[in-house]
């Protein structure tokens, strides 16, 4: 029942180099592309590696999202809806 990470979006200035780096390190390979995003992934990692493009926007870990296999029984076991 315990929630697994699904993946971990990253704010970069430079995706290019963030594509290369998790690439090397890690062995992700790009999946796919959707606004302003790439995400990688070796089938169990993801991650998602998002264009900062305001200044505002600062680089680092933005957001993490998480999977349960039952989400009813999750959300009634910790007293959701």
């Amino acid at each position: 029942m315990r929630p697994k990470v699904r993946h971990v979006a990253v704010m970069t200035k430079n995706r290019e180099k963030m594509v290369e780096f998790y690439q090397k390190i890690f062995g992700l390979e790009p999946k796919r592309g959707f606004g302003g995003a790439i995400y990688m992934s070796d089938g169990d990692v993801n991650i998602a590696l998002i264009e900062a493009k305001r200044d505002d926007q600062k680089e680092g870990i933005n957001h993490f999202g998480f999977e349960v296999d039952d989400l009813d029984a999750f959300l009634a076991h910790f007293g959701g809806r």
